[in-house]
């Protein structure tokens, strides 16, 4: 193999290399980008909806409870604690977990 071979299939194998790092740092990168965004995505929407909560409680309070919010932590729990707990004055997104 002569001197200019080597030369070209050295400086090519670094480029790719060095490409590869490159790709595999953009995408860890990339990846905890994405992670941070949906995280504060998620907490906007969170604060959307305790907003919405704590501006019409009694509404909520007023309606039965959504068998959405029935969780299997409520279910074995005895029907008067589960009816306190609705009827309580803890916020409702509460409900969820125990008062």
């Amino acid at each position: 193999m002569s001197l200019r071979h080597r030369l070209l299939a050295s400086l090519g194998l670094s480029f790719v290399a060095l490409w590869l790092l490159v790709a595999g740092l953009m995408y860890l990168h990339l990846e905890q980008q994405v992670s941070r965004t949906l995280d504060q995505r998620l907490a906007a929407s969170a604060t959307m909806v305790a907003g919405l909560i704590a501006r019409q409680p009694e509404r909520l309070l007023a309606s039965p409870p959504s068998p959405l919010l029935v969780t299997p932590q409520l279910e074995g729990l005895p029907a008067r604690f589960v009816q306190q707990t609705a009827t309580s004055s803890c916020k409702p997104a509460v409900w969820i977990t125990a008062c």
